[in-house]
């Protein structure tokens, strides 16, 4: 049974495909960026809310709901997504533009702020009903079937890259009873649209772990007082007194794909010894650099 939670709820750090990339020289400069090994922690990420559904039913504003709590099965312990009413109202505000445009441009802020690593798109694609003969060849009857398709995209906030997107179809055949009264699709049982739904989306998630683990944690510095600075990330994603963290400048934004302007972290500018931690951020003291407050990111050091 599902949980009742929040439709948005916060997702990890990803590794940048090429691919996705069309192969040019910018995304192998953010792949190598973001593939850098180090310890593990946790990856805090968060959902989008659903806007401007592509499918006329209300299923539709469940999708995020569902993929967090898949998510959370198939990435055992490796993700921590965060879900509060801040998060949200930042996210429809600032990162989800009218008629559902995605506006990169407001990751950066609200990734800082509350330390999100990655944010996750999830919308019902397509939804219809077909016929087509199945069994054996010779006593092949005429089914109905409900087809599905779920996508899934997955951007990395501190670089803005798309690095996952993942389109994955379904279909079911309808039970005999449910076939005859399935004049359209307002007219299928939600039970059998939902048992779709969780189909495909534990397929999709698995892939979408997969990737995400695949990837080291990525903090950032959200304020400075003096010599400590705050970390907008704490227990959540698995610090602990004593860790020490390397901080990295900023460094020149790389144009990319399709006029799309990515921000990478630059050299290493100093280090940071975690002092206090706390459930969803942390104080740590500096140790060496200057200027930590205007870092790009900070990594958990090897």
């Amino acid at each position: 049974m599902l949980r009742n939670v929040p439709l948005v709820r916060t997702l990890a750090m990803i590794w940048l495909s090429c691919a996705v990339m069309s192969g040019c020289a910018a995304s192998k400069k953010i792949a190598e960026d973001i593939m850098t090994g180090g310890p593990a922690l946790r990856k805090k990420i968060a959902i989008l809310p659903t806007t401007a559904p592509q499918v006329d039913r209300s299923i539709e504003t469940l999708v995020p709901a569902i993929v967090a709590n898949y998510l959370e099965r198939n990435c055992a312990d490796g993700l921590f997504i965060e879900e509060t009413p801040a998060v949200e109202t930042a996210l429809t505000e600032k990162v989800v533009s009218p008629g559902g445009i995605i506006n990169t441009d407001g990751f950066a802020g609200v990734a800082r702020q509350y330390g999100l690593s990655a944010l996750i798109e999830s919308r019902i694609e397509d939804m219809h009903l077909f016929t087509k003969k199945k069994g054996l060849w010779g006593f092949r009857d005429l089914k109905t079937f409900l087809s599905m398709t779920l996508r899934v995209r997955v951007y990395d906030v501190q670089t803005t890259a798309l690095v996952l997107d993942q389109a994955k179809q379904g279909e079911m055949v309808l039970p005999e009873s449910a076939a005859q009264a399935a004049t359209d699709l307002s007219t299928v049982d939600e039970n059998l649209i939902r048992q779709l739904l969780f189909q495909i989306t534990d397929e999709t998630t698995e892939h979408t772990c997969e990737v995400l683990m695949e990837t080291p944690w990525k903090g950032f510095i959200a304020g400075s007082d003096g010599e400590t600075v705050r970390i907008s990330a704490g227990r959540d994603v698995g610090l602990k007194v004593g860790d020490i963290l390397e901080v990295f400048a900023k460094a020149e934004p790389i144009q990319g794909f399709n006029q799309r302007t990515y921000f990478i972290h630059g050299p290493k500018m100093g280090e940071v010894t975690v002092q206090a931690v706390f459930e969803h951020h942390s104080q740590a003291v500096k140790v060496s650099g200057d200027n930590l407050e205007n870092s790009a990111c900070v990594m958990l050091k090897p």
